[in-house]
């Protein structure tokens, strides 16, 4: 049995798809923003408001991720490893805004269970390594947080934006598809 470090955001949801939805909404775009490549910062592509609005306004949404769909192939991933017998610990940077509006997206997931004495867990952290000790494996869509990682088997969640880091040490795996990263994490329980 594994525990296995989950980031939430470009991870499990597609949240920039919602952000760059809701800056189309609110701001005048000023560049195209790249299919490959793009800055992780989608504000970068947009005017600023004359109004006060901010970039960043939608991160504080207290409904933020009520409404978010989960990434294809996440959610049987998930579900998969939960019923190999491996914990969950959901390991997520979080504005106050928006922290029980994240949690209420992972209890969509009926098969985790939060209750006192389980094993799945939501923590909100800007410092995901201290939890270093605590899991066998990280998945996150950045190296700044993979790096903090250390006797742990990384694996990147591939998407389209740049990193503000090169990664310290080789991931286990670089993969967008859940198919392919449950594959590797079943194999790497059996040479547990």
């Amino acid at each position: 049995m594994l525990t296995i470090g989950v980031d939430i955001d470009l991870t499990i949801v597609p949240s920039d798809v919602y952000w760059e939805k809701w800056l189309k909404k609110h701001f005048k775009q000023i560049l195209e923003i790249p299919e490959e490549n793009a800055d992780y910062n989608l504000g970068k592509y947009f005017a600023e408001s004359k109004f006060g609005l901010k970039h960043m306004d939608f991160w504080d949404n207290p409904h933020l991720y009520d409404e978010m769909e989960f990434i294809p192939g996440c959610y049987d991933a998930l579900e998969d490893l939960k019923k190999c017998g491996h914990n969950l610990l959901f390991i997520s940077h979080t504005r106050s805004g928006h922290f029980s509006s994240k949690f209420r997206l992972l209890n969509k997931l009926p098969f985790l269970q939060f209750e006192s004495g389980c094993q799945d867990g939501f923590i909100a952290t800007k410092e995901k390594g201290v939890l270093s000790p605590a899991v066998d494996i990280m998945i996150d869509d950045r190296n700044k947080f993979l790096n903090q990682f250390f006797n742990v088997k990384t694996i990147l969640f591939k998407t389209r934006y740049t990193q503000d880091e090169l990664p310290k040490r080789k991931h286990y795996l670089e993969s967008s598809d859940w198919a392919e990263i449950t594959e590797n994490i079943h194999r790497i329980n059996e040479e547990k």
